[in-house]
């Protein structure tokens, strides 16, 4: 069985691939993604069909400048550029936030920022 700091690292690698096939295999049915700011998508079907329905998003760039894991809770954050359906690009700084229960993540609370330009 993977430890969470694994199974946090081979989320994130499928979650900014969009690889909507390894994203399900890390997360429990009933999972909730909180946008902060702007939505709240519950359920593992719900999360891939955001991800069929918005192929055009993508990450350009993105790094890893601090992952964090304390027992059942874990954090991501850095930097990322990333394109949204109509191709704009965005420059954001990023804090991911992981609740888990037995080697799935449960919860993922999305704190963004745009850089200033």
């Amino acid at each position: 069985m993977k430890s969470n700091r694994e199974i946090i690292i081979a989320f994130n690698t499928a979650f900014d691939n969009s690889n909507s096939y390894d994203i399900a295999k890390f997360i429990a049915d009933h999972f909730e993604w909180h946008l902060l700011g702007d939505s709240v998508i519950k359920g593992k079907e719900n999360v891939l069909q955001f991800f069929a329905d918005h192929p055009d998003m993508r990450v350009i760039t993105v790094t890893k400048d601090h992952i964090i894991v304390d027992g059942d809770s874990a954090s991501v954050a850095g930097e990322v550029q990333c394109t949204d359906k109509t191709g704009q690009i965005y420059d954001m700084y990023y804090c991911d936030v992981y609740e888990l229960a037995n080697g799935l993540i449960t919860k993922m609370i999305s704190y963004t920022v745009n850089k200033k330009k």
